[in-house]
């Protein structure tokens, strides 16, 4: 089965933060993945892997940066980013599973044209997709932004 090239580049996405964290490169991984379904061409792979690097390493920063001021420029990675959009937001979500009775955290993203202060993206993305219909089992009980990429060549 043939996959194609935005699911494997998906797929790394996903998988790379685990690999880096467990002390690994994506140099080696990607020597593990060549002659295999999910190989791909070495330039397109390591620039996958720049990217997921960069958000790891920004991370720390953003995190330290005030809730209420914008961030700088310095903090962002620049990027091509897939959609027609300024920014993306990366954030670690905390849901509270009705069902279940438990809290659950996941990586969640989203995109935006407006830049905002950590604060007011936290806000609009709890008063955007808190109260979807499709969502009620889950409560969002608070949002923390770890990275944050920019489209490449967008004015701020």
């Amino acid at each position: 089965m043939a996959f194609s090239s935005k699911f494997k580049q998906l797929l790394l996405r996903q998988f790379l933060p685990g690999w880096i964290v467990a002390g690994r490169t994506v140099t080696a991984l990607y020597n593990q993945w060549k002659g295999t379904e999910l190989g791909m061409r070495k330039k397109e792979f390591l620039k996958v892997g720049r990217e997921v690097t960069g958000l790891m390493k920004k991370e720390k920063a953003v995190a330290a940066w005030p809730e209420r001021e914008l961030p700088k420029h310095h903090l962002f990675i620049e990027t091509d980013l897939r959609r027609a959009r300024k920014y993306r937001v990366f954030a670690r979500a905390t849901y509270y599973d009705m069902w279940e009775d438990e809290d659950i955290e996941k990586h969640i993203s989203f995109y935006t044209d407006s830049l905002k202060s950590k604060y007011e993206w936290e806000q609009e993305f709890m008063s955007e997709f808190g109260e979807l219909e499709e969502y009620q089992r889950f409560h969002i009980r608070g949002l923390k932004i770890g990275s944050i990429e920019h489209q490449a060549g967008a004015p701020y």
